[in-house]
Parts: C-alpha cells; sequence; structure tokens
C-alpha cells in the first residue's frame, strides 16, 4: 500500500477579486498527498530508480494474471512511479488526488486509464495477445494506469 505521512487541504473564499465583489463568496478548495518519499535524507542524484519498469507493479500483476510477462511500452505511459510494496494497479489510490514528483511537477490524477486493443500488441513484434484486454476488462473495469493533468511543470 501507498504510505501516504499526511494531507493537505487548502481552502479559500474569494469575497472580491480586483476591487470588484463577487456576486456572492466564492470558495475553492484543494487536497493534496505527501507520500513517503524512498530517498528522504540523503542526495540522490540519480532519480531513474523511481521511473524503472520494475514500478509498473499493474503490468506485473496483469502479466501474471494472463501468463505472459508484459512489456511496459505496451501500455504508452508518459511516467512510472515505484510505487514500493503497494499491489498492482496501485495507482488507482491516487485518482481524485494531488501528487508531487521532484522538488517542482504537481500533478492531479483524474481518472483510471480505459484501455483498447492497443495493449494486445507485442511492441516488438505487433503479434496480439487479446488476452491481455479481456482480463483488464474482466478484472479491472476496463483500465490499467491513470491519467493526470500537470498543475505544475518542472524537470523529472
Amino acid at each position: 500500500m501507498i504510505e501516504i505521512r499526511k494531507t493537505i487541504i487548502l481552502r479559500e473564499t474569494v469575497f472580491s477579486e480586483l476591487g470588484v465583489e463577487a456576486p456572492r463568496p466564492i470558495t475553492r478548495a484543494v487536497e493534496m498527498a505527501a507520500i513517503r518519499n524512498p530517498f528522504a535524507g540523503q542526495f540522490v542524484e540519480d532519480l531513474r530508480p523511481l521511473f524503472e519498469a520494475r514500478a509498473m507493479l499493474g503490468a506485473r500483476q496483469l502479466g501474471g494474471e494472463v501468463g505472459a510477462a508484459l512489456d511496459k511500452r505496451r501500455f504508452r505511459a508518459n511516467v512510472y512511479l515505484d510505487l514500493g510494496t503497494a499491489p498492482g494497479f496501485g495507482e488507482n489510490a491516487f485518482v481524485g488526488h494531488k501528487v508531487q514528483i521532484g522538488p517542482k511537477v504537481v500533478v492531479c490524477v483524474l481518472e483510471r486509464d480505459p484501455r483498447c486493443q492497443m495493449i494486445t500488441l507485442d511492441p516488438d513484434t505487433a503479434n496480439p495477445n487479446p488476452e491481455i484486454l479481456r482480463t483488464v476488462a474482466r478484472g479491472h473495469d476496463g483500465t490499467a494506469g491513470v491519467y493526470a493533468a500537470v498543475l505544475a511543470e518542472g524537470m523529472i
């Protein structure tokens, strides 16, 4: 399971903006989760271990379910996070939350990623394995991975 160290909730109420009174107060709220940093207390120049193939817990679990090792390239992700000992598909716990990656990048995890037949294609041979999509559809509501929107840009 992902170790959430703390949650931060920021709530603001705007009564006027640029000297113009709002017709009614506008309240906005944001919640963020701070997760355990595996590099806390030490300097680490190379953060690639956070983004290696072993981080694809969902793909590893799915591979076990279909009886084949799955190359992470099938999933065409932009970022892979090492969720430590979290179970496969542990990234689903982030849906609806903001996640900070490194010192600057903040993303909002919007939803689980619905999958199409592209994940059935071997990235080297293009040979299909339809059992992969069937397993995702039956066992994981047709989703694998998550979509996120970038809220604060930076170098990862």
